[in-house]
């Protein structure tokens, strides 16, 4: 019997200290937001540039950039029949909201 709950326990600690590394490993820093037209519809599949990493919006517009590392970014937005949009970024290691990303037509 005591031996039996000297193995739970063990079990437990094993669990606990892989479930610590998991979100150690797991959590990193995001930084998000959405790309809209000037009438307020979400671009779907916009294509977002920072640095040397491309991202892409999902069909509501929203867009993570993951794991950007710390210093000062240019964000260029690009999309077909849009203009293309850059912005000033600045990534700071921690998550933050970036927010909306208004992108004009094409003429």
């Amino acid at each position: 019997m005591l031996k039996n709950m000297f193995y739970k326990k063990r079990l437990v600690c094993w669990f606990l200290i892989l479930l610590l590394l998991i979100l150690i490993t797991g959590c990193g820093k995001y930084d998000f937001g959405v790309i809209k037209t000037p009438d307020g519809e979400p671009v779907a599949n916009a294509e977002i540039v920072v640095g040397d990493n491309e991202y892409f919006t999902n069909e509501n517009g929203y867009f993570v950039l993951k794991d950007i590392e710390e210093g000062e970014y240019t964000l260029t937005v690009r999309k077909d029949g849009y203009q293309e949009k850059q912005i000033e970024l600045e990534a700071d290691g921690k998550s933050r909201k970036i927010g909306e990303i208004i992108i004009e037509p094409k003429n």
